[in-house]
């Protein structure tokens, strides 16, 4: 499985896939492991293919989207696409740089991903 490390993405960077699992990183939240079904990198050295599993970190502002989407399961159908970073404006991270990532789903399963996470936490997971 090869991972998403979003200082190798450029801004416009897409990967869709289906969710396969959803493991726990070393921080205890979740990391979701996506079939690829489709992807465009600007670099395409950095590019996994189609048919590969590849690892999708957890960043705060991915989650929070897939949490506003009502969560994710195993099955679903993800697209993500990286914007770069941007500057915090507010809270306890303010004029703090966060990766930017727009996410889409189209719902599968049935499960919240809470339930679904690997009961151990990956402790080889490099996270951004």
């Amino acid at each position: 499985v090869s991972q998403s490390r979003y200082d190798l993405w450029d801004a416009g960077d897409q990967l869709a896939g289906k969710i396969v699992e959803i493991r726990k990183d070393k921080f205890g939240k979740p990391a979701y492991v996506v079939e690829v079904t489709d992807v465009a990198f600007k670099k395409t050295s950095d590019q996994p293919s189609v048919g590969e599993l590849f690892l999708v970190n957890n960043a705060g502002g991915l989650q929070y989207k897939i949490d506003q989407a009502g969560g994710v399961v195993v099955g679903d159908e993800i697209g993500i696409e990286y914007n770069g970073k941007v500057t915090i404006q507010k809270g306890k991270w303010k004029g703090s740089q966060a990766h930017n990532i727009d996410f889409f789903i189209s719902k599968q399963g049935d499960r919240s991903a809470t339930e679904q996470m690997t009961e151990e936490s990956n402790d080889s997971l490099d996270l951004i």
